[in-house]
């Protein structure tokens, strides 16, 4: 099944199932972690259609988050990185860095 790129582009479909998985999942009440999409299973759920350029506009935005988030987890790596040298710094103990 392809999306009809003059109604929905490829990449705000795979944003919308991301997120609607993810709420799925979040409401599903046996315990599985696993989720099986099915054609089936995506036609009974409604998917909001915003005109093109929004869609295009929504991807953007959320894929700059998306790169924000990254670069703040590699921050929050380093400056870790930083706090477990110091303090083996301060108890005497030589770390070797990467």
């Amino acid at each position: 099944m392809q999306p009809q790129e003059k109604i929905i582009t490829r990449k705000f479909l795979f944003l919308i199932l991301g997120w609607d998985t993810e709420r799925m999942k979040a409401n599903n009440t046996n315990g599985s972690t696993m989720l099986h999409l099915t054609k089936e299973g995506i036609e009974k759920h409604l998917i909001p259609i915003p005109a093109l350029n929004e869609q295009k506009s929504i991807v953007k935005a959320i894929e700059e988050e998306m790169d924000l988030v990254s670069a703040n987890k590699r921050l929050i790596e380093i400056f870790e990185q930083k706090i477990k040298t110091k303090i083996g710094e301060v108890w005497g103990v030589k770390t070797i860095r990467n």
